[in-house]
């Protein structure tokens, strides 16, 4: 038993400890992209004339998100 102990020490690298070797691995690593985060977009402005809602109200019709954000609700019963 003692001898196989013996042998397995003796055929350790000579140098490096394992601290050492897991360094220079944590080194080579490529970074890894983040998974936990969400990104939200940012608010979009309030309209500011008339111009602006009619065009954003047409945006909407087309399920695309509109230039700037209605505030008065009864724009959209306007139409």
């Amino acid at each position: 038993m003692h001898t196989i102990l013996l042998l397995l020490l003796a055929l350790q690298p000579v140098g490096s400890s394992q601290p050492e070797r897991n360094v220079l691995l944590r080194e080579t690593r490529s970074p890894t992209p983040v998974t936990d985060k969400d990104l939200r977009p940012i608010k979009a402005p309030d309209c500011r004339n008339e111009a602006e809602v009619q065009k954003a109200l047409q945006q909407i019709s087309y399920g695309e998100p509109g230039d700037c954000f209605i505030r008065d609700v009864s724009a959209f019963k306007r139409r």
